[in-house]
């Protein structure tokens, strides 16, 4: 063999003897593969045109529609001035803000007056917070001008708003008012004798409607104890004011769990069965008592 020349006969012979023990792909066993009905499903749920989002011509739906709201929603808000921006979003906030400060005041002890100082004094402080953020941190801060005095007109623009609603909501004292007691009482029921209101109470359990007998008996303590001559029946007071009005006393331990399943009972919509109808009623006979009047005597409140 002369040098360079590269002799192929010994490759040849080994491709030879290893084709002699592997075996051909046909003569290997084939796997038995089952049709799986789970498999049909699941390609038959991907095939569905509604799944394709990326297909402009497939069927709308109903997340199609928020989703073209919210879009058109913050398209427009995108266009808005900043300034005006800023006031709308700082607004919802402070919204929000008040209205999760009266949830936390349902049922407290606070009078009428502080729970709306409360209320609104949340709404506001975060309202103010809310536009202070936009100035300092927002990325069109820099280019608010409100009133010609920049970004800094927005927030004197803020605190005029929230001093300007600020008294007509505590002043008036009718925006998140809790109920007074003229609520629970039509004009008919407020001119009934504590006997003719404690009997509709009888009437109204005798027929399964605890709710509304809860109503009447409290109904018919608070007009017992202004025929007594203990508390004045002011359809203008909460529930809260009249345990205030009365300060600490026998009568006031006895009244507050009255005043407390009543508010649970009507405000909370709970229905209360026959068991928690009758121990309401045993609390009201308890202050309907004789010798609660004449311990009590020195209680009176006057208008």
């Amino acid at each position: 063999m002369s040098k360079g020349v590269i002799n192929h006969a010994p490759i040849r012979a080994i491709h030879s003897v290893g084709a002699q023990f592997i075996a051909p792909s046909s003569a290997l066993p084939q796997p038995i593969v089952t049709p799986d009905p789970r498999l049909d499903k699941l390609h038959q749920v991907l095939s569905d045109p509604r799944f394709h989002y990326q297909d402009k011509a497939r069927p709308r739906d109903f997340i199609d529609t928020i989703s073209d709201i919210a879009s058109a929603a913050f398209t427009w808000y995108s266009k808005l001035e900043p300034a005006t921006r800023a006031l709308g979003t700082a607004t919802l906030l402070g919204l929000l803000a008040a209205f999760v400060a009266w949830l936390a005041m349902r049922g407290s002890d606070m009078t009428a007056r502080q729970q709306r100082i409360w209320i609104f004094g949340s709404g506001g402080a975060v309202f103010l917070l809310a536009i202070i953020f936009f100035i300092i941190w927002g990325k069109d801060g820099p280019s608010i001008n409100v009133l010609g005095l920049g970004p800094w007109g927005l927030l004197l623009l803020g605190i005029v708003l929230v001093t300007v609603v600020g008294m007509v909501v505590i002043l008036t004292g009718r925006t998140f008012a809790p109920p007074s007691a003229a609520s629970i009482a039509s004009n008919e029921e407020r001119n009934l004798s504590s006997m003719q209101s404690s009997q509709r109470a009888v009437e109204q359990a005798a027929a399964g409607n605890y709710r509304d007998a809860i109503r009447y008996l409290y109904l018919t303590t608070l007009i017992l104890l202004d025929e007594r001559g203990l508390l004045r029946f002011d359809h203008s007071l909460t529930n809260r004011e009249y345990l205030q009005r009365l300060g600490p006393s026998r009568l006031t331990a006895l009244l507050t769990p009255i005043v407390d399943t009543f508010d649970r009972t009507w405000y909370g919509h709970n229905l209360p069965t026959r068991e928690e109808y009758d121990h309401y009623a045993s609390m009201v006979d308890e202050v309907k008592s004789d010798k609660l009047k004449v311990e009590s005597d020195a209680l009176a409140v006057g208008a």
